[in-house]
């Protein structure tokens, strides 16, 4: 499992990157929008472009790219306006470190 330093030292060594809580789980912004968060079941969640995704979600196959049930976006976009969070388990700080800042410029 992510632990929360592990997301917490990939995000937060990106530039104008806060920290904040919702619902139990730890997100990270930028100018005021989620591009990342580590969910209560212990699922990173990046917002990250279509090709990003689709890569990032290849090497973990158990957790699927796809919006939770119920159709809620987690970092709070429309889906629609911007690409879909990809939810991955236990990526390794390596991983994070190389995605968590391409999930940063889709929000910046």
């Amino acid at each position: 499992m992510t632990t929360p330093n592990q997301l917490r030292k990939a995000a937060l060594a990106l530039p104008e990157t806060v920290e904040g809580a919702r619902g139990g789980e730890i997100s990270f912004a930028v100018r005021g929008k989620r591009f990342a968060a580590l969910a209560k079941d212990g699922v990173v969640q990046l917002r990250l472009a279509d090709a990003e995704a689709a890569s990032a979600v290849a090497a973990h196959p158990t957790a699927p790219r796809r919006r939770p049930q119920g159709g809620a976006d987690p970092l709070g976009g429309t889906g629609a306006a911007g690409p879909l969070p990809a939810r991955l388990r236990r990526p390794s700080s390596g991983q994070l470190a190389f995605l968590a800042p391409q999930s940063s410029r889709t929000r910046a």
